[in-house]
Parts: C-alpha cells; structure tokens; sequence
C-alpha cells in the first residue's frame, strides 16, 4: 500500500512587474540593454529570495517615461500623495499586475529621503535610485500585503533596507500573507 504524504505541496506563484524609470540620469534615447543589466543586478538578489519560497518575481516590461515633474515624490503618511496618484495614472497595468516606478528621490511628509514607498491599492512601488539592493524585495512584501517592520536586521521588512544583514529572511506568517494577495498569481 503506497504512503499518502501529508506534506502540502507549494504551488509556483508569479507577480507580474511592470518597470517604469522616471530617472534623471536616463534619458529616453539611453542604452536598453544597459539600463536592463543594471537593473537586473540591482532586483536578482530579491528576485532570488522570492523565487526560494515559490514566488516568481517576473519583469513583463519596461519603459522610460518622461515626466519630469514626478522626479522627486512626495511620501505621504496615510494613503497616496497627490504626485504618486499622478504617477499611477501615468501608468495603470492590468487587474492584479504591479508597476514599479524607479524615480531620482522619495521624501517623506517632512522633508527627509526615504529609499521606497509601496501602494498596494494602485499596485504600485517607487524606487529611489539611491535605495539598497533589498528595498525592491522588501516594497514588493508590502505590496502583497505585508505591513508594518521587523526590529531584526537579518529579515527583508527590516525598517532600514540598507542596513540589512546578510541574506535576509522571510517567516512563515509573512509568506502566507505574501502568497494570499491577489498580486502573486498561479504560474501558468
């Protein structure tokens, strides 16, 4: 008689991601396949974390948009700035779908640099070109749900992305959280 496991087996997710680079230092006639490898060495190290736990991050696109206005965001404390709403509309990717926005600087309500803000509801993240190599992983975790911060530097949604320790950690209630929103979709 063959052993039936009891072990649930993970199913392979994916969270569609949609680039858009507002950055000074790129200019609409710039090199693609540089601005491709830099980014992609800039993401791989959350793209490798995620994909650890079944969670395919996957770039879908890319583009440079020029706006120069939405350069510097304003962060604000309860809901959307009227510059990230601005940025949103600029760009509105499909149900379930994330846009990420890679801008020159983020500031918060007084005045301060922050290195990303997420808006799960207009499924958008904003990236600032002076982040670390984990902010991309730890605003994606706050876009599929995870809120608030970890006092341990050795996890991803430690308050301070640059002062992570080592390859971080995910626990099991903030990979449950992640796998449960609406953006992290079957892999067909």
């Amino acid at each position: 008689m063959p052993v039936l496991s009891t072990t649930r087996v993970k199913s392979r997710l994916e969270v569609r991601i949609h680039f858009r680079n507002l950055l000074s230092a790129v200019l609409p006639d710039a090199d693609t396949a540089s601005i491709n490898k830099k980014l992609k060495d800039r993401i791989r190290g959350s793209q490798d974390l995620f994909l650890s736990h079944e969670i395919m991050l996957r770039p879908v696109s890319y583009e440079s948009l020029d706006l120069p206005e939405l350069k510097v965001l304003d962060a604000a404390i309860l809901g959307a700035s009227a510059e990230q709403k601005t940025l949103r509309q600029a760009f509105t990717p499909s149900k379930n779908e994330a846009a990420v926005f890679l801008v020159d600087a983020i500031l918060d309500p007084n005045g301060m640099p922050i290195s990303g803000s997420a808006l799960p509801e207009y499924g958008a993240v904003m990236i600032a070109k002076y982040a670390s190599s984990w902010t991309f992983g730890h605003e994606i975790g706050h876009l599929l749900g995870i809120e608030g911060h970890t006092s341990s530097p050795r996890r991803l949604m430690y308050e301070d992305t640059a002062k992570i320790e080592g390859i971080p950690v995910l626990v099991w209630t903030e990979l449950v959280t992640m796998r449960s929103s609406a953006f992290a979709q079957p892999v067909v």
